[in-house]
């Protein structure tokens, strides 16, 4: 079955063979093998002695070239040996997987032939066409080319005949030739005035003056002829006619028309003066421009509109101007230089109109549509001239800008803090304990995050303004006036050297002493700037601005800036301690001097309401600090238990309650003697004890100068006993050194007895047990 079937194949090869002329390459390739068959063996002496004569050296022999007869695939392929090979070697089952896949072949076979055929069959039918239409056109043109043959020697023949017949005339016929020539261009000179007059009549300018300017030198050498003079006059006359009608056209015409442009250039041609025509030239120019300059000055709703109309109308037109000089008079530089005065006095002049215009829509102005009209502007500038005469403009523009966004962004922060101070007075003020606390962290946190957002933004929009897509902020003079002056000694160091001198003098024209909790929240923002807000916003202003230049510049003042606000922060935090500490004593020294500490008669068993109002108060103080700032670090306290205010008195072994007036007094002054100098007003630091310790020496200090106007009798000591223990129970916590707590109230205590008429103290036991029960 392989056998049958594989014969199948082999005869369409051959029928292929056949058709593209292969058969002749495999008759060569079997003659030569039956050659190299009948060639007979060599012995080996013969090998060698031909070695050494003519055989040529090894070639290694490829893949391909191996004759392998039972390679289906190859060139020597055998289908008897194939056949004989697999049927000795294979068992019937891959006999017959073999003739399967044998049979796929060879209708894959069929197909590829069957496709070759169908692809090339219009080929070949087109070349046949080809060739048999070539095979008659070859034919025709043999026969035209016979024909052409015979027709140029016709030619050459008659050309000989020709020659041979003119060549005794020949010289004749040229001196024939050359008298007629010269009549002609006398026909023309007698008829010159006539076509010159023709032509002026038909406004054929050009033609007119290539007619004078061709007869011209002729004229002008024989005038002194009489039959010429005549002539030359009556030209000449012609041609100052045109002359004049010539200037009134280039007075009376747009300098751009194709009209004036002839006009001057013919003008030029008849020998005019050059510097008259300038002047010409500049007069029609300047009526011109003057036309386009009010048009362009005009304002309009937009900036965008503005320029629009300037660059489309008085600086186009400027630069049309520049052209049309340049071609009609290039020849003299005195007069371009005069040219371009008068160009560069025009723009001047657009330009200090527009600096007007542009700065009053400034305020107004979208930063990207003006920094856009302003390149525009600017590229049209500069092809017009190469001075920078636009650079002084463009940069007020832009140094305006920032201004009006600094204004912009310290109008922001003064509302911000206009709203902060509206929200902190929303909530009443803490009154005997009751009342809402201000959410003083959430009013801190949206100024400060308010503030430092706008200043970005501005930062980012200012930016448009040396981007590379932008002409004018390749010019370095002014990156060094936009980045230095503008941007760091500008918007940065202006805009934060004004939010804090507002910082400062804010609460000064507010109602203040009624919310002082403001003051923390200023106090708070102060220091964030000056903790990172500062140098992070003078960091981005330097990499999005420095940057661009190619020197950089000197580093911001930073470090001065965050020295200030320091500062700033450190008297606002003052400042409230100092107010809330006189808002205290004051309650204090209003207390005692409103009430008669003589008139008790009886021994007292509560504390006075002043005293519970006081401790409210620096509970309320304390949790507003507690909101921004961080508690601190509290001193242990050498006394003992800090819950104990009568053990610390016992352990100083003062005031005992059997103690004679005049062994108290004693006991006070020796006491005092070893006390330590102790300061009242000092800078607070910004920890939540430093603030509260602080308000607590203030108020005790003026308590204490209260005590000193004061006369007690004795149950009115003993009130005033009760009242600074129940005071030191529930204030000890709110500041780091309890032992300055307990010196103060020692001193006012001490006061209180040395002007007490009666100096009898009560039992501490007494004292300890009301305290509890309070």
């Amino acid at each position: 079955m392989a056998t049958v079937e594989g014969d199948q194949p082999t005869e369409r090869r051959s029928l292929l063979k056949a058709f593209y002329g292969l058969d002749t390459v495999s008759s060569e390739r079997e003659e030569v093998k039956t050659e190299q068959n009948e060639i007979p063996e060599l012995q080996h002496d013969e090998i060698d002695n031909s070695s050494k004569k003519n055989v040529p050296e090894i070639e290694f022999v490829s893949k391909d070239d191996i004759q392998d007869p039972v390679d289906i695939n190859g060139k020597y392929f055998v289908s008897k040996k194939y056949v004989d090979k697999i049927l000795s070697e294979c068992t019937l089952t891959q006999l017959d997987e073999e003739n399967t896949k044998l049979s796929q072949q060879v209708r894959q076979l069929d197909s590829d032939i069957q496709t070759l055929v169908y692809e090339n069959y219009s080929k070949f039918i087109a070349a046949t066409e080809t060739i048999r239409k070539m095979r008659q056109d070859f034919k025709n043109m043999e026969q035209e080319m016979e024909k052409l043959e015979h027709s140029m020697v016709n030619i050459n023949d008659m050309s000989s005949q020709i020659d041979t017949a003119l060549s005794p005339h020949k010289s004749k016929i040229n001196k024939l030739a050359s008298i007629h020539e010269l009549l002609r261009k006398l026909q023309f000179l007698y008829g010159l005035p006539g076509r010159l007059n023709k032509c002026l009549e038909m406004n054929h300018h050009v033609l007119a003056v290539r007619y004078h300017l061709r007869a011209l030198p002729i004229l002008q050498r024989y005038k002194d002829t009489p039959a010429f003079f005549s002539i030359h006059e009556e030209c000449t006359q012609i041609i100052q006619q045109l002359t004049t009608k010539l200037h009134t056209t280039v007075q009376n015409t747009s300098p751009f028309s194709d009209e004036n442009t002839e006009s001057v250039d013919l003008l030029l041609k008849l020998g005019e003066d050059r510097q008259k025509m300038v002047d010409l030239f500049m007069v029609a120019s300047r009526i011109e421009i003057d036309i386009h300059f009010q048009k362009a000055i005009k304002p309009q709703k937009t900036i965008e509109e503005y320029i629009r109309v300037a660059c489309g109308g008085l600086l186009f037109n400027i630069h049309r101007l520049g052209e049309k000089f340049r071609e009609l008079f290039t020849s003299n530089k005195d007069m371009k230089a005069i040219f371009d005065t008068f160009i560069h006095d025009q723009i001047h002049a657009y330009l200090t109109e527009a600096e007007t215009f542009l700065l009053d829509k400034v305020p107004t102005s979208d930063p990207v549509v003006l920094v856009r009209s302003l390149d525009k502007l600017y590229r049209q500038v500069i092809v017009i001239t190469s001075d920078d005469v636009c650079e002084s403009l463009v940069s007020k523009i832009a140094l305006s800008m920032i201004q009006l966004y600094q204004n912009l962004l310290q109008e922001h922060f003064y509302s911000l803090l206009e709203k902060t101070f509206s929200d902190i007075s929303k909530y009443e003020h803490r009154d005997c304990g009751e009342g809402e606390l201000p959410p003083l962290a959430n009013l801190y946190t949206s100024l400060h995050d308010e503030f430092r957002s706008s200043f970005k933004a501005n930062l980012i929009a200012l930016k448009e303004f040396i981007s590379s897509s932008i002409k004018f902020s390749q010019n370095r003079y002014f990156r060094q006036q936009f980045c230095a002056i503008g941007i760091q000694d500008g918007l940065v160091k202006k805009t934060f050297n004004y939010v804090l001198e507002t910082s400062e003098s804010f609460p000064s024209s507010v109602n203040i002493d009624k919310y002082p909790a403001f003051l923390l929240v200023l106090c708070r923002f102060c220091m964030e700037l000056y903790n990172s807000t500062i140098s992070f916003l003078t960091s981005k202003s330097d990499e999005m601005f420095q940057a661009e230049l190619s020197e950089p510049l000197e580093a911001s003042p930073v470090k001065n800036t965050r020295i200030r606000a320091n500062k700033t922060a450190s008297n606002l935090l003052n400042r409230f301690v100092y107010l809330s500490g006189d808002q205290l004593s004051q309650l204090f020294s209003d207390n005692l001097v409103t009430q008669d500490w003589m008139l008790p008669t009886t021994e007292p068993n509560d504390v006075t309401l002043v005293i519970k109002r006081s401790v409210d108060e620096l509970s309320y103080l304390d949790s507003l600090a507690g909101m921004l700032f961080v508690e601190g670090v509290k001193e242990e306290s050498s006394e003992g238990s800090k819950k104990n205010y009568l053990q610390g008195y016992q352990q100083r072994k003062l005031f005992h309650g059997h103690h004679s007036g005049s062994s108290q007094i004693g006991s006070i002054n020796v006491s005092r003697l070893f006390s330590e100098r102790m300061t009242y007003y000092y800078s607070v630091n910004f920890n939540k004890f430093s603030i509260l310790t602080g308000i607590i020496k203030i108020t005790l200090k003026g308590f204490l100068e209260a005590v000193r106007a004061c006369t007690f009798g004795k149950y009115g000591l003993q009130q005033m006993q009760l009242d600074l223990a129940y005071l030191h129970i529930y204030i000890w916590r709110f500041v780091a050194n309890e032992n300055l707590i307990l010196d103060l109230i020692e001193d006012i205590l001490t006061s209180s007895v040395s002007r007490c008429i009666d100096p009898i103290l009560m039992d501490t036991s007494v004292i300890d047990l009301i305290c509890q029960e309070k």
